[in-house]
């Protein structure tokens, strides 16, 4: 739950998640299912790959976004090279001649975007950022079955090289789910400014490795608000090389049945310097190893999980609520990296009054306790009418006397609107963002409150070719003041 404080921090909040709509780029759409790499890669014409749109459409500051469904070489001939039929890797950054390639991939959430190269990987990465693709940003996908043997380094994900001039500068991994691989992440060469956070690694031999193989000092990684569950060997990995200087943030992270080390670096080779506080272990060889402390805000409980095979967390999860929303003493983060803001593994906001104390916390693992639950979106077009329900799934609001009440916003036109919410007073929102759609109440219906409604979407052509995030609010009014909480749900594609 979320209590709201002041209209600032709830207007923030709502901006947070909606930045980049209404950027200037361009966007690319892939549909496994209903794609043709023959198609212009729009909404209504969507390509079938994302290796098509990687290799032929995304251009520097581009987006492809990717919809529902399973990405491999049998159901749409991803990693298959069309002029040989053999594996190829997904490559970000392909043009090794300077010119950039920033892309933004964009799945439509880690359980529904599954990519699986079926066991064909031949190199030891199937997915890679190279240098020319600096300001990559990747989320909402699963990673599994790559098919090549347990070894150092090999993994889905690969960043930079050893070779001069691969240098990847930040690289951000989000709400992703890794499973069923050697390695889910390697940072390997001088990779600046890598973040990787509210993502699950799960069933792999190791976790993710961070490196610094060349002379470049500086390099510096930021892992955290992620859930590490049932690794064989490492959760985090860290090495450097004796010529540079590795410097890596750990925090807020869920470390569960790690066989070696949750955290450790090879002092076989240079030896980094490695912030670490307010992760959680629970069934590990070691906390720490080769030298590194535990941290002051560091636990060591049982994550009440739903299933030992799941990295969700019950209501009464001591993880829920106990991470650091103000940057661990002694960890010195640069502005940009703390608050955590930001959503989950889900897709869902963080920072949400989990616990019901009245505190708003974050929660320490990939995943952001919540109990409104959104769906039931069909196709969407300019001026369609678009059909949700919004459901207290856990039942915190329909335990209450009084019905909960919701605000549903959604990006519009241009200007500016205006709107009130008691008692937090009257609050501004540009319409290139976010616009308010419609009210109502949420009726208990078979014991839980939940509202079914419908609302038109404008017919803006503004919208062509954009994704508009909607997102909900559901406050109720109790004794001790009204709590509410904020709640994401898919963007849509127009």
């Amino acid at each position: 739950m979320r209590r709201l404080v002041t209209p600032a921090a709830r207007l923030g909040a709502l901006l947070l998640l909606c930045a980049g709509s209404a950027q200037a780029q361009r966007h690319h759409y892939v549909d496994p299912l209903n794609g043709n790499d023959t198609n212009p890669g729009t909404v209504a014409q969507p390509v079938k790959s994302v290796s098509y749109a990687l290799r032929f459409l995304a251009n520097d500051g581009d987006s492809v976004h990717c919809a529902p469904g399973r990405y491999s070489p049998s159901t749409n001939g991803d990693f298959l090279d069309p002029s040989t039929g053999l594996f190829a890797a997904w490559v970000i950054g392909q043009a090794q001649n300077g010119i950039p390639q920033r892309i933004q991939l964009i799945g439509a959430g880690a359980d529904r975007c599954i990519v699986d190269p079926e066991g064909q990987q031949t190199s030891f990465f199937f997915a890679r950022v190279l240098f020319t693709g600096a300001g990559t940003k990747i989320k909402g996908f699963t990673f599994q079955n790559p098919g090549q043997p347990a070894g150092r380094w090999n993994c889905a994900w690969r960043l930079g090289s050893t070779s001069t001039g691969f240098t990847v500068d930040d690289v951000e991994i989000s709400e992703c789910i890794f499973r069923d691989l050697p390695y889910a992440f390697v940072s390997f060469g001088a990779s600046l400014r890598t973040r990787f956070h509210d993502n699950v690694v799960i069933n792999c031999a190791d976790g993710i490795g961070v490196t610094n193989f060349s002379a470049v000092s500086g390099d510096i990684g930021y892992i955290y608000n992620n859930s590490f569950q049932n690794i064989g060997t490492s959760g985090i990995e860290v090495l450097a090389d004796a010529r540079s200087t590795s410097t890596i943030y750990i925090f807020n992270n869920s470390f569960v049945n790690v066989g070696f080390n949750a955290i450790w670096f090879d002092t076989g080779f240079g030896t980094p310097i490695v912030y670490s506080d307010a992760n959680n272990f629970w069934q590990v060889g070691a906390s720490y190893g080769a030298g590194l402390s535990a941290g002051a805000t560091d636990s060591f409980v049982d994550p009440l999980l739903v299933a030992p095979s799941d990295y969700r967390l019950q209501r009464s999860s001591p993880l829920v609520d106990s991470g650091s929303n103000l940057a661990p003493a002694g960890m010195p983060l640069p502005a940009g990296i703390y608050p955590p803001y930001g959503n989950d593994v889900q897709g869902g906001m963080r920072l949400i009054d989990g616990d019901l104390d009245g505190a708003i916390e974050v929660d320490r693992g990939a995943e952001e306790v919540s109990s409104i639950a959104v769906a039931g979106f069909g196709p969407v077009t300019l001026g369609s009418t678009a059909t949700v329900s919004v459901l207290d799934e856990r039942g915190d609001f329909a335990a209450n006397p009084v019905d909960p009440t919701y605000l549903l916003f959604g990006a519009a036109g241009a200007g500016a609107v205006q709107f009130a919410i008691e008692p937090f007073g009257l609050l501004a929102l540009d319409l290139a963002t976010f616009s308010y759609l419609t009210t109502g109440s949420m009726p208990p219906v078979n014991g839980q409150a939940r509202a079914d409604l419908s609302f038109a979407l404008p017919n803006d052509p503004f919208l062509i070719g954009r994704r508009a995030p909607v997102q909900f609010l559901v406050a109720q009014l109790q004794p001790s003041g009204v709590r509410g909480e904020l709640t994401a749900i898919a963007e849509l594609a127009f």
